[in-house]
């Protein structure tokens, strides 16, 4: 009987390090998945102020609240208009 127990407090522990782990993995899917839908947002909007009036493109950056200077600086930076 104590045999059974101690396996059963083992299979419970390393359910709930399994359990743990897995949430673990499913936050920073999640996380890497958000990141990477919004580089590509960014990859778009370089592509556009490249081939389009870097003001017009602007009011697109502030949706993800970056301020118009960030926004500017960051699409001369990709786009190579700036010596950094």
């Amino acid at each position: 009987m104590e045999c059974f127990s101690a396996f059963y407090v083992i299979g419970v522990e390393l359910k709930v390090k399994a359990d743990n782990f897995r949430k673990l993995l499913v936050f920073y899917w999640n996380s890497f998945l958000e990141n990477v839908i919004i580089l590509a947002y960014y990859f778009i909007y370089c592509l556009l102020c490249k081939f389009f009036d870097r003001k017009i493109v602007c009011r697109m950056g502030e949706i993800f609240m970056m301020s118009k200077e960030q926004f500017l600086v960051f699409c001369d930076f990709i786009a190579g208009k700036r010596g950094y």
